[in-house]
């Protein structure tokens, strides 16, 4: 080989590492792209499996106990005996527990509150279910002018009562996704007499946010 040969063909170099400047670039944008895809997981999760659902509650049953109304002569004295046990059902459908705080339930004759009890507070489980049983005994002080009207719907047969039960609570997932809502329950509860059954009970469950 000749020396203009030698001449002809150049050594060889490594290339020169990446700048600072570039590693940095490149680094930044990995994390970008990691950090990003966590946000869009967290997301479709949130949405998808963890997504605050509303609790669901349902008057399961009404039992009446007492005795029927009476009126005592020659001075009318209106005696009143009468409870009504309700029991809910409160459904919790979240991935996370539920916890309702103190509630209460109201009845009411012709618009007017006649009866009241509180409900305790408690948790429901992620995707679980809890009975909540409550008396409400209806107080004859309660009725004043009504009273007239009551005795002859008592003497026909059969009274209209509303039943309005409210439980607020709140629903947290994953430790800071928090939703308040109070379950609201509406019943129109037809008492028969003199035998004290219940002929018809209807429902509707509404949610407050």
């Amino acid at each position: 080989m000749t020396s203009n040969e030698n001449a002809g063909h150049k050594p060889l170099h490594p290339a020169p590492p990446p700048s600072p400047r570039r590693r940095f670039c490149r680094c930044c944008a990995i994390t970008s792209a990691t950090v990003l895809l966590l946000i869009v997981t967290v997301l479709i999760l949130f949405f998808t499996l963890f997504k605050p659902k509303d609790p669901t509650t349902t008057l399961l049953s009404t039992t009446v106990y007492g005795v029927s109304p009476s009126v005592s002569l020659p001075t009318i004295q209106f005696q009143l005996n009468v409870s009504l046990d309700l029991l809910f059902h409160v459904r919790n459908p979240n991935r996370a527990s539920f916890r309702h705080r103190p509630g209460e339930s109201l009845v009411l004759y012709r618009g007017n509150q006649v009866g009241d009890v509180d409900i305790s507070p408690g948790k429901i489980p992620a995707r679980g279910s809890e009975q909540i049983p409550c008396r409400v005994t209806v107080e004859a002080d309660k009725f004043g002018s009504d009273s007239t009207r009551f005795i002859a719907d008592v003497v026909s047969g059969e009274v209209e009562f509303e039943a309005r039960t409210r439980i607020p609570g709140k629903v947290t997932v994953l430790g800071f996704i928090k939703k308040n809502v109070v379950a609201v329950v509406d019943c129109l509860v037809i008492v028969q007499f003199p035998g004290l059954t219940v002929g018809r009970q209807e429902c509707q469950h509404k949610i407050k946010m």
